[in-house]
């Protein structure tokens, strides 16, 4: 039996359903991770359809197919230590691509904002660009925290018994 890091909270038994769905999880992490490099390696430098690298992203699907599946079996040959610090790795890297994703959010409500009031003329506050601004916003921070409540409902408490077991924020 591998040894497990406390990372992925395994109890003394390591069989433990939560212990093997994490592990399961992070298995599958990578081996996506790693057909989508491998795809974009053969993609590098191919910008038209001109290219014939080009195939490899727009067709042999049924070979991608298999590289797919193949990939996802041969993770389960690897020792379970490497994929704990993989996880670590998958974690920076998506708190850097959800920071990248605000960020082409904002920009992109930044510029329609600013071509709305634009049609209407900032001095016109009353114009029906201007109040769909209002309405797409008021509309936007209502479902934010409609969807808030529907988070804590579900995740806040375990559902079977309806009391809370400490994990409640984790989840949310």
């Amino acid at each position: 039996m591998e040894p497990h890091s406390e990372n992925l909270r395994c109890p003394a038994d390591q069989q433990s359903p939560t212990c093997m769905a994490r592990a399961f999880v992070l298995r599958v992490a990578f081996a996506t991770a790693i057909f989508h490099v491998v795809l974009s390696i053969f993609t590098i430098g191919a910008s038209d359809y001109s290219n014939p690298r080009i195939m490899v992203h727009t067709a042999l699907w049924p070979i991608k197919m298999l590289l797919w599946v193949v990939l996802h079996l041969i993770v389960f040959f690897i020792p379970s230590q490497f994929f704990l610090g993989f996880g670590w790795v998958a974690f920076v890297l998506g708190i850097l691509f959800l920071i990248v994703q605000i960020v082409i959010f904002v920009e992109f409500t930044f510029e329609l904002n600013e071509a709305w009031i634009e049609k209407d003329g900032a001095d016109n506050v009353q114009g029906p660009w201007h109040m769909a601004i209002l309405a797409i916003s008021v509309l936007c921070f209502g479902l934010a925290i409609g969807q808030t409540v529907v988070m804590f409902m579900f995740f806040g408490t375990n559902n079977q018994t309806g009391e809370t077991d400490g994990c409640e924020l984790y989840q949310v």
